[in-house]
């Protein structure tokens, strides 16, 4: 199922995003899709590692330190150099 939906932009954001479009040969839908698909994942990903955070904090012995692992930041993929 696809929704259509109306949202505004920067006109910067607009433009820049038209060139990527047209460089990566996607259409405006399908970038816009797969940057807030994109977008989506990664706070999900940020969400369980808070979350595996703080039960390591919880479990480890203060001395120690909660230290845990963290997944790469968040990043839009670029256009093929």
């Amino acid at each position: 199922m696809e929704l259509k939906t109306v949202i505004a932009l920067p006109d910067e954001v607009f433009a820049a995003a038209e060139v990527l479009a047209r460089r990566l040969g996607l259409s405006r839908g399908a970038l816009y899709a797969e940057a807030v698909a994109e977008f989506v994942a990664c706070q999900r990903r940020r969400g369980v590692t808070e979350r595996l955070d703080a039960v390591s904090a919880q479990s480890l012995a203060p001395d120690r330190g909660a230290g845990g692992v963290r997944p790469p930041a968040c990043r839009p993929r670029g256009p093929p150099d």
